[in-house]
């Protein structure tokens, strides 16, 4: 069942995304006149906005998996009170719902 999945991201997602990165540095490089400096700057705006939604995400996924109907519920279960517990603190009131 993962066989697709991985095929179609090591096949297709991740050479897209390559080119789409080097596209945007030609874009932003060679057409728009930027140099290194405002490369950088440009670059490091974009990795501190994919660092503040990745945190943003982080925080919602453990909520999602004890939401979830997986079948193997008590291993979900355990595994997202441990990433609610190493996010929130040990008074995590999430859990609570839940239990």
């Amino acid at each position: 069942m993962r066989t697709f999945p991985q095929t179609v991201t090591d096949s297709f997602v991740e050479p897209a995304a390559t080119g789409l990165a080097g596209v945007g540095l030609w874009v932003l490089g060679d057409l728009c006149g930027y140099g290194p400096l405002l490369l950088s700057a440009t670059l490091l705006g974009i990795v501190m906005a994919w660092i503040v939604a990745m945190v943003l995400h982080s925080r919602q996924y453990p909520v999602m998996l004890l939401e979830s109907d997986y079948p193997d519920q008590e291993f979900i279960r355990a595994h997202a009170e441990n990433m609610l517990h190493s996010i929130y603190g040990p008074a995590c009131e999430i859990i609570d719902r839940y239990n």
